[in-house]
């Protein structure tokens, strides 16, 4: 309910084959003359959640776009509770450099005032470890102020950070605030408290925010 995007749920199995091999692939073509003229630096898949098509269909992408094996860094989303092994393979192979996933929260009583699917610490810990191994970014991404949108909600906040430093260990993490919820000016200098005092206390994070530089 957090996102400031429409989704849908796919009505079947033949829905999504249908987008991943008809959909994408026409788009694709469309613009085939400019993705074999243009140079590109950087390739980023998602706003949506890639990982819900299997490793087959996202590689029949890849090899349908011209070029892709030159483009020296490449993203992609990914669900925590859809992406696997065989997702993790794919993106060594394609030479992608960062996954970045969305957790927003660690308290399942906030993931499900959301309609967010959960996934538990030690399988965000475990596709953390794998990513790293690849030599993969692993990012994940925390949502503050989303049970009330009050300044309240700051304490699961900083639970959620300190235990993404201390236990999960991605290499990234990207902290936001609830878009739905009214800023003010005690709770951004509250969120910027809580991440100085993580980074203080987990100093082998560096922050890259310049609201936290003194």
């Amino acid at each position: 309910y957090y996102c400031i995007y429409g989704s849908k749920v796919p009505t079947g199995q033949e829905e999504m084959d249908h987008f991943y091999s008809k959909i994408i692939p026409r788009q694709i073509e469309h613009y085939r003359e400019t993705l074999e003229n243009v140079t590109f630096d950087q390739i980023a898949f998602g706003g949506g959640t890639p990982t819900i098509a299997d490793a087959k269909q996202l590689e029949e992408l890849y090899q349908r776009i011209p070029c892709f094996e030159d483009i020296p860094v490449k993203a992609t989303e990914a669900s925590p509770a859809t992406i696997s092994d065989q997702h993790m393979k794919l993106f060594k192979k394609y030479g992608f450099t960062y996954v970045s996933m969305g957790v927003q929260s660690l308290s399942e009583r906030i993931l499900k005032i959301q309609n967010r699917l959960i996934v538990e610490k030690d399988q965000l810990k475990n596709i953390c470890t794998q990513l790293n191994k690849l030599g993969i970014i692993s990012n994940l991404d925390l949502i503050f102020f989303l049970e009330t949108g009050r300044i309240e909600d700051l304490e699961q906040g900083k639970q959620d950070l300190y235990e993404l430093m201390s236990y999960i260990r991605p290499i990234s993490i990207t902290i936001h605030s609830n878009y739905k919820s009214v800023k003010t000016i005690e709770k951004q200098r509250g969120m910027l408290n809580v991440i100085k005092g993580a980074m203080e206390n987990y100093p082998e994070y560096q922050c890259v925010n310049s609201l936290l530089q003194d």
